[in-house]
């Protein structure tokens, strides 16, 4: 695959994703509940494996630092919102890329943050949707 084709098959997770979420908050309104989640975000790595293929964790490392993983972060943060979600706790704020996953919002402490596009998502989408929830 290409970093194209994994940010492409992103972006239908996230539309996919939505309508589960759309789903699963009718569910817990009929219990009285808010839909929460816990450890959000991307999850682009290979198990069962394939987290030992360079070119696969090289080819994740590379989708995960690509400037259009802002505008899927966006994606994925608003659709939560709009589809009923709630609180949302994203996985890691900070965290070294390696071949267990690229969970950061930053690679490391000081990154600047033109080269973040999961913080600069994150850091847009809370300055636009305060305490939603």
């Amino acid at each position: 695959m290409t970093v194209q084709q994994v940010l492409d098959a992103c972006a239908g997770y996230i539309k996919k994703n939505n309508e589960a979420i759309a789903k699963q908050t009718r569910q817990a309104k009929e219990r009285g509940l808010r839909l929460i989640t816990y450890e959000g975000g991307q999850h682009l790595v290979g198990h069962g494996g394939a987290e030992n293929n360079n070119q696969l964790e090289h080819l994740f490392h590379t989708a995960n630092r690509h400037p259009r993983m802002k505008q899927l972060y966006l994606d994925y943060l608003q659709g939560w919102k709009d589809s009923g979600g709630t609180r949302m706790a994203i996985f890691s704020s900070t965290g070294r890329y390696s071949k267990w996953g690229s969970w950061g919002l930053m690679e490391y402490h000081g990154q600047p943050t033109a080269n973040a596009p999961k913080y600069n998502a994150t850091i847009q989408f809370l300055n636009k949707n305060p305490r939603w929830w």
